[in-house]
């Protein structure tokens, strides 16, 4: 064997073995890759806000909540949870909407809605109805109420369209079932029914005509506009229902227990469970649960901030904030 290659291959081989022990010096010194979540990281945050909330409304930066219990309402700032006022509502606060300026509520027990200025809470005007005010929305334009069914008046459930300067009646129409929940899909306001028939009514907003209606799920209870579908909480059969407007087609999914409230918002629809405790992230395609959340006890009220998901937990007497966590 020729010296000079027995010496070129054994300096070879030194080489590999040295590089070899180098690479596994430095493999053992790297820092080990974070495991990759199936799903974003996010944090609960829990604020007290007094016994039994309800119905929330954002003003873009603070969030609104109705009380069942007495006749106030609570202003708490969006980005920490701290409580900024508790005002007088005028009666047993049920459900909130705000139309730029001003926080509207309906006050069920005693036949009013008032309206609350949002910068300083003071209270602008109350404003008489019918028996039990129970949904309220603003479309842009007009305030929206329904309420429910008067024996004394022996009147059917109407849905009103108020004026928002001054509370002015514009025009009311008879919906003749116990309505459940209101939407707006830009040009017409869609009211669920949920005693006898369980339908889904549209109506034109511009003038109250009636357009149409759908047999749907057992008690809707809440109803949201995705900017295509209207989506309705089943809270009698555990379901969510899928409306697509512009065909008429019904699709429907299962949920948790009793889903009382949704909200759209991020791409998602969100449901309160109210008989689990649980705060679902839907998907808009399929309808499939992307994730669930445990809240606090009796999720009823839950709104979308643009950034974050608020719910009111009726039992635990809290408000509860969903964000990305850090």
């Amino acid at each position: 064997m020729h010296p000079f290659r027995t010496c070129r291959g054994r300096s070879r081989t030194i080489e590999y073995a040295a590089g070899a022990l180098l690479l596994a010096i430095v493999c053992l010194s790297l820092p080990e890759a974070p495991a990759q979540s199936s799903a974003p990281a996010y944090l609960i945050q829990n604020f007290p806000v007094g016994p039994h909330p309800w119905g929330l409304a954002f003003d873009g930066a603070n969030v609104w909540v109705t009380n069942l219990d007495n006749e106030n309402i609570t202003k708490v700032r969006a980005s920490d949870g701290v409580i900024l006022g508790v005002y007088p509502n005028g009666g047993s606060g049920y459900n909130a909407a705000f139309d730029g300026e001003n926080i509207w509520v309906t006050n069920s027990f005693n036949r009013s809605v008032t309206k609350i200025r949002a910068s300083d809470g003071v209270l602008l005007g109350t404003f008489i109805l019918q028996y039990y005010p129970t949904d309220i929305i603003f479309d842009g334009t007009s305030i929206w109420v329904t309420t429910q069914e008067d024996d004394d008046l022996g009147a059917y459930p109407r849905l009103y369209k108020l004026r928002p300067s001054d509370g002015a009646i514009l025009f009311w129409i008879s919906v003749f079932d116990v309505p459940g929940s209101l939407t707006f899909d830009g040009e017409n306001i869609w009211v669920s029914t949920v005693e006898r028939d369980n339908k889904l009514k549209e109506y034109r907003a511009s003038d109250g005509a009636f357009i149409g209606e759908f047999i749907v799920g057992r008690y809707v209870s809440a109803l949201a506009f995705d900017g295509r579908n209207i989506w309705m909480a089943n809270s009698d059969d555990d379901t969510v229902s899928k409306l697509r407007v512009s065909n008429g087609q019904i699709r429907r999914f299962p949920v948790g227990q009793q889903p009382y409230e949704m909200a759209y918002g991020g791409g998602y629809i969100w449901v309160t469970n109210s008989s689990d405790n649980t705060l679902l992230k839907l998907r808009i395609r399929d309808g499939q649960i992307e994730q669930t959340y445990t809240t606090q006890s009796f999720p009823t009220g839950v709104l979308f901030d643009g950034t974050n998901v608020w719910v009111a937990n009726f039992y635990s007497g809290t408000l509860s904030k969903l964000s990305h966590g850090p």
